[in-house]
Protein backbone atom coordinates (compact mmCIF):
# COMPACT_ATOMS: atom_id res chain seq x y z
CA UNK A 1 0.00 0.00 0.00
CA UNK A 2 2.78 2.54 1.06
CA UNK A 3 4.20 1.83 -2.02
CA UNK A 4 0.94 2.34 -4.23
CA UNK A 5 0.87 5.38 -2.40
CA UNK A 6 4.37 6.47 -3.38
CA UNK A 7 4.27 6.43 -6.26
CA UNK A 8 0.39 7.83 -6.70
CA UNK A 9 2.55 10.94 -5.07
CA UNK A 10 5.51 10.82 -7.90
CA UNK A 11 2.84 10.79 -10.58
CA UNK A 12 1.33 13.84 -9.11
CA UNK A 13 4.37 15.89 -8.50
CA UNK A 14 5.48 14.99 -12.52
CA UNK A 15 2.05 15.91 -13.59
CA UNK A 16 2.04 19.57 -11.83
CA UNK A 17 5.54 19.85 -13.41
CA UNK A 18 3.91 18.99 -16.80
CA UNK A 19 1.56 21.57 -16.38
CA UNK A 20 3.60 24.47 -15.27
CA UNK A 21 3.35 27.68 -17.41
CA UNK A 22 7.14 28.10 -17.48
CA UNK A 23 9.37 27.82 -20.49
CA UNK A 24 13.30 27.87 -20.36
CA UNK A 25 15.60 30.36 -22.13
CA UNK A 26 19.57 29.14 -22.50
CA UNK A 27 21.94 31.16 -20.84
CA UNK A 28 22.66 33.93 -23.19
CA UNK A 29 23.83 37.36 -22.35
CA UNK A 30 26.55 38.13 -19.49
CA UNK A 31 25.81 41.37 -18.76
CA UNK A 32 22.49 43.85 -18.96
CA UNK A 33 19.55 43.25 -22.02
CA UNK A 34 18.61 46.27 -23.36
CA UNK A 35 17.14 45.62 -25.98
CA UNK A 36 14.30 42.78 -26.39
CA UNK A 37 11.52 42.77 -29.58
CA UNK A 38 9.01 40.37 -30.96
CA UNK A 39 9.22 39.36 -34.91
CA UNK A 40 6.01 40.22 -36.49
CA UNK A 41 4.12 36.51 -36.37
CA UNK A 42 4.99 36.34 -32.40
CA UNK A 43 7.29 33.61 -33.11
CA UNK A 44 10.96 34.87 -32.94
CA UNK A 45 12.76 37.41 -30.66
CA UNK A 46 15.49 39.29 -30.55
CA UNK A 47 17.45 40.38 -27.86
CA UNK A 48 20.75 42.80 -27.49
CA UNK A 49 23.22 43.71 -24.57
CA UNK A 50 25.26 46.30 -24.97
CA UNK A 51 27.65 45.08 -22.23
CA UNK A 52 28.53 42.25 -23.88
CA UNK A 53 27.70 42.49 -27.54
CA UNK A 54 25.71 40.05 -28.41
CA UNK A 55 22.98 39.81 -30.36
CA UNK A 56 20.88 36.69 -30.23
CA UNK A 57 17.12 35.77 -31.98
CA UNK A 58 15.37 33.49 -30.02
CA UNK A 59 12.61 30.59 -30.90
CA UNK A 60 9.89 31.92 -28.74
CA UNK A 61 7.60 28.90 -28.13
CA UNK A 62 10.92 26.69 -27.59
CA UNK A 63 12.55 29.17 -25.52
CA UNK A 64 16.13 28.37 -27.46
CA UNK A 65 18.55 30.29 -29.05
CA UNK A 66 18.35 30.23 -32.92
CA UNK A 67 21.98 31.55 -33.11
CA UNK A 68 24.11 34.08 -31.32
CA UNK A 69 26.25 37.17 -33.26
CA UNK A 70 28.64 39.53 -31.58
CA UNK A 71 28.58 43.06 -32.92
CA UNK A 72 31.54 44.84 -32.00
CA UNK A 73 32.53 45.46 -36.05
CA UNK A 74 29.72 47.83 -35.80
CA UNK A 75 30.97 50.46 -33.68
CA UNK A 76 33.10 53.25 -34.64
CA UNK A 77 35.45 55.16 -32.43
CA UNK A 78 34.90 54.40 -28.44
CA UNK A 79 31.19 54.20 -29.27
CA UNK A 80 29.89 51.57 -26.48
CA UNK A 81 26.55 50.84 -27.50
CA UNK A 82 25.30 50.27 -31.45
CA UNK A 83 22.15 48.34 -32.11
CA UNK A 84 18.95 50.55 -32.00
CA UNK A 85 16.40 49.25 -34.55
CA UNK A 86 15.22 45.80 -35.50
CA UNK A 87 13.25 44.76 -38.64
CA UNK A 88 12.40 41.55 -40.48
CA UNK A 89 12.18 41.48 -44.03
CA UNK A 90 8.99 40.27 -45.90
CA UNK A 91 10.52 37.30 -47.37
CA UNK A 92 11.19 36.07 -43.89
CA UNK A 93 14.92 35.18 -44.73
CA UNK A 94 16.83 38.06 -43.36
CA UNK A 95 16.65 40.51 -40.50
CA UNK A 96 17.93 44.50 -40.63
CA UNK A 97 19.17 46.21 -37.82
CA UNK A 98 20.18 49.75 -37.35
CA UNK A 99 22.95 50.94 -35.21
CA UNK A 100 22.97 54.41 -33.37
CA UNK A 101 25.75 55.76 -35.44
CA UNK A 102 23.62 55.02 -38.21
CA UNK A 103 24.78 52.22 -40.03
CA UNK A 104 22.35 49.06 -41.37
CA UNK A 105 23.41 46.05 -40.68
CA UNK A 106 22.10 43.17 -42.69
CA UNK A 107 22.00 39.30 -41.31
CA UNK A 108 20.63 36.12 -42.59
CA UNK A 109 17.60 35.19 -40.72
CA UNK A 110 18.36 31.49 -40.64
CA UNK A 111 22.17 31.39 -39.58
CA UNK A 112 22.97 35.44 -38.04
CA UNK A 113 25.41 35.47 -40.94
CA UNK A 114 26.38 39.04 -41.84
CA UNK A 115 25.07 39.75 -44.90
CA UNK A 116 25.99 43.27 -45.50
CA UNK A 117 26.87 46.43 -43.53
CA UNK A 118 26.11 49.95 -45.05
CA UNK A 119 25.73 53.61 -44.79
CA UNK A 120 22.20 53.47 -46.46
CA UNK A 121 19.13 51.65 -45.63
CA UNK A 122 19.71 48.26 -47.65
CA UNK A 123 16.71 47.86 -50.64
CA UNK A 124 15.41 44.84 -48.81
CA UNK A 125 11.33 44.68 -48.47
CA UNK A 126 11.20 45.49 -44.82
CA UNK A 127 7.78 44.08 -42.44
CA UNK A 128 6.78 47.83 -41.14
CA UNK A 129 5.04 47.00 -37.80
CA UNK A 130 1.77 47.21 -37.44
CA UNK A 131 1.52 49.69 -34.36
CA UNK A 132 -0.71 52.18 -33.94
CA UNK A 133 1.37 54.80 -32.83
CA UNK A 134 0.77 56.99 -29.36
CA UNK A 135 1.51 60.52 -29.19
CA UNK A 136 3.03 61.01 -25.96
CA UNK A 137 5.64 63.35 -23.99
CA UNK A 138 7.88 61.78 -20.48
CA UNK A 139 9.15 63.97 -17.86
CA UNK A 140 10.39 63.15 -14.17
CA UNK A 141 6.88 63.16 -12.49
CA UNK A 142 4.28 61.96 -15.42
CA UNK A 143 3.58 61.05 -18.78
CA UNK A 144 1.26 63.12 -21.23
CA UNK A 145 -0.71 61.26 -24.41
CA UNK A 146 -2.36 63.39 -26.77
CA UNK A 147 -5.35 61.95 -28.55
CA UNK A 148 -4.20 61.88 -31.98
CA UNK A 149 -8.10 63.05 -33.71
CA UNK A 150 -9.31 64.90 -30.78
CA UNK A 151 -6.55 66.61 -29.34
CA UNK A 152 -7.30 65.93 -25.89
CA UNK A 153 -4.50 65.03 -23.81
CA UNK A 154 -4.33 62.73 -20.68
CA UNK A 155 -2.12 62.70 -17.55
CA UNK A 156 -0.14 59.52 -15.66
CA UNK A 157 2.26 60.01 -12.71
CA UNK A 158 5.13 58.56 -13.76
CA UNK A 159 6.70 55.22 -12.06
CA UNK A 160 10.42 54.72 -11.35
CA UNK A 161 11.43 57.09 -13.56
CA UNK A 162 13.15 54.38 -15.88
CA UNK A 163 13.78 54.64 -19.74
CA UNK A 164 12.17 51.27 -19.98
CA UNK A 165 8.87 52.15 -21.73
CA UNK A 166 6.49 50.79 -24.28
CA UNK A 167 3.22 50.88 -25.99
CA UNK A 168 0.68 48.20 -26.89
CA UNK A 169 0.53 47.25 -30.90
CA UNK A 170 -3.53 48.61 -30.19
CA UNK A 171 -2.20 51.95 -28.77
CA UNK A 172 -4.15 50.44 -25.23
CA UNK A 173 -1.87 50.57 -22.90
CA UNK A 174 1.31 51.54 -21.71
CA UNK A 175 4.27 49.91 -19.97
CA UNK A 176 6.73 51.16 -17.64
CA UNK A 177 9.77 49.42 -15.97
CA UNK A 178 10.70 50.59 -12.22
CA UNK A 179 14.24 52.44 -11.59
CA UNK A 180 16.80 50.91 -9.03
CA UNK A 181 15.19 49.44 -6.41
CA UNK A 182 11.93 48.77 -7.67
CA UNK A 183 11.73 46.56 -10.15
CA UNK A 184 8.24 46.19 -10.76
CA UNK A 185 6.44 46.73 -14.05
CA UNK A 186 3.39 48.79 -14.17
CA UNK A 187 0.67 48.41 -17.03
CA UNK A 188 -1.52 51.14 -17.47
CA UNK A 189 -4.70 50.93 -19.99
CA UNK A 190 -5.14 54.63 -21.69
CA UNK A 191 -8.66 55.11 -22.04
CA UNK A 192 -9.29 54.68 -18.01
CA UNK A 193 -6.31 55.08 -16.20
CA UNK A 194 -6.58 51.88 -14.81
CA UNK A 195 -3.26 50.06 -14.04
CA UNK A 196 -2.06 46.35 -13.69
CA UNK A 197 0.86 45.22 -12.22
CA UNK A 198 3.56 42.56 -12.79
CA UNK A 199 6.13 42.21 -9.32
CA UNK A 200 7.77 38.85 -10.86
CA UNK A 201 11.15 40.30 -12.27
CA UNK A 202 14.15 40.24 -10.02
CA UNK A 203 16.33 42.95 -11.56
CA UNK A 204 15.90 47.01 -12.93
CA UNK A 205 14.37 46.61 -16.48
CA UNK A 206 16.53 47.59 -19.75
CA UNK A 207 14.33 46.36 -22.27
CA UNK A 208 10.12 45.75 -22.58
CA UNK A 209 8.07 45.27 -25.60
CA UNK A 210 4.54 43.83 -26.06
CA UNK A 211 4.19 41.13 -28.68
CA UNK A 212 2.57 41.89 -32.17
CA UNK A 213 -0.47 40.12 -31.09
CA UNK A 214 -0.32 41.64 -27.55
CA UNK A 215 -0.80 38.70 -25.73
CA UNK A 216 3.17 38.82 -23.77
CA UNK A 217 5.27 41.48 -22.32
CA UNK A 218 8.72 40.31 -22.86
CA UNK A 219 11.32 42.14 -20.20
CA UNK A 220 15.08 41.95 -19.99
CA UNK A 221 17.17 43.42 -17.21
CA UNK A 222 20.14 44.01 -15.05
CA UNK A 223 19.72 39.81 -14.02
CA UNK A 224 21.16 39.25 -17.96
CA UNK A 225 17.70 36.95 -18.30
CA UNK A 226 14.75 37.36 -20.32
CA UNK A 227 10.67 36.97 -19.03
CA UNK A 228 7.76 36.61 -21.30
CA UNK A 229 4.56 37.41 -18.77
CA UNK A 230 0.40 37.45 -20.06
CA UNK A 231 -0.64 41.08 -20.39
CA UNK A 232 -3.95 41.64 -19.27
CA UNK A 233 -6.96 41.85 -20.69
CA UNK A 234 -9.49 44.56 -19.84
CA UNK A 235 -11.12 41.99 -17.61
CA UNK A 236 -8.26 41.19 -16.03
CA UNK A 237 -6.95 44.82 -14.05
CA UNK A 238 -7.24 44.12 -10.40
CA UNK A 239 -5.56 40.25 -10.14
CA UNK A 240 -2.90 38.55 -11.58
CA UNK A 241 -3.25 36.56 -14.68
CA UNK A 242 -0.77 33.63 -15.59
CA UNK A 243 2.87 34.54 -15.29
CA UNK A 244 5.43 32.52 -17.68
CA UNK A 245 9.26 32.82 -17.04
CA UNK A 246 11.40 32.63 -19.55
CA UNK A 247 14.80 32.04 -17.33
CA UNK A 248 18.21 31.11 -17.70
CA UNK A 249 19.13 27.23 -17.39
Amino acid sequence: MKKILFLFFIFLFFLQTSNAQETYFQTGHTHDILEVHFSPDDSQLVSYSAGDGDFILWDVKSGRQIWTRETSFIRKAKERTNLKEFYWSKDGKTLVTKSVNGTYQTWDAKTGKVLALTEAKPEIELIVPNKKQVSYTKDYEKITISDSESGATKEFKRFGNNSAFNTSNDGTMIVEGGGWGDAAIKITEIKTGKSWWLDGHPSVIGGIAFSPDGKFLAVSGSDKIIYLFDTPSKLDFGRKSGICNLKAI
